[in-house]
């Protein structure tokens, strides 16, 4: 699974009613650099690239429940997102929005982090 997965898959069972616990301190799910074309420029070129690219934008935008723009906002801002991709997410989040995996009118992430069990460990 990449990491837009982990936060909808993660969100969909606290949805359901499950309970994550996690220990302080320790790390949370970290994010990849799928949304700045990082990763796919070493796997494709050419149209290839912009096809990768089209079809991580798209699973971004579902599994990151972003269904407004200031939920793109706020994904940018975490993502550390340079401005040309963030146009393009823009573009097709018009076209995406509507099939986003929404458990709430926040990003998947953050929904998670708020909902999770903390416990010390020593």
């Amino acid at each position: 699974m990449n990491n837009v997965e982990d936060w909808e898959r993660a969100a969909h069972f606290i949805h359901n009613g499950y309970t994550f616990i996690k220990i302080k301190g320790e790390s949370m799910l970290t994010i990849n650099q799928a949304w700045n074309g990082h990763r796919d420029e070493r796997y494709a070129n050419g149209i290839a690239l912009y096809k990768r690219l089209l079809k991580n934008a798209i699973d971004v935008i579902k599994g990151w429940n972003i269904t407004s723009v200031k939920n793109l906002k706020e994904f940018k801002k975490i993502a550390r997102m340079k401005e040309k991709y963030y146009l393009f997410y823009l573009i097709i989040f018009n076209f995406v929005k509507k099939n986003a995996y929404s458990y709430s009118d926040k990003l998947n992430n953050i929904y998670v982090k708020n909902n999770i069990t903390y416990i010390d460990y020593k």
